[in-house]
C-alpha cells in the first residue's frame, strides 16, 4: 500500500509506525537481514501464529 503510513498519519494526526516482529526474537545468522526488514511487514500473522501455544485463542 502506497504511503500508508504517511496517510494514516495524516488523516489522525497521529504518529504512525511499521510494527517489527522481530523485535524480541532472535533470527538465525543465515537469515538476510536487509531482506527481513524491508519485508517485516509481511511476517507480521506468522510471527504471531507462530508464538501461540496450542490451545490458545
Amino acid at each position: 500500500l502506497y504511503n500508508v503510513k504517511e496517510n494514516i498519519s495524516k488523516q489522525t494526526s497521529l504518529d504512525v509506525n511499521y510494527f517489527n516482529p522481530f523485535t524480541n526474537i532472535e533470527v538465525d545468522k543465515k537469515v538476510d537481514l536487509d531482506y527481513l526488514n524491508q519485508n517485516m511487514y509481511l511476517f507480521n500473522v506468522a510471527v504471531g501464529l507462530a508464538l501461540r501455544k496450542a490451545g490458545d485463542k
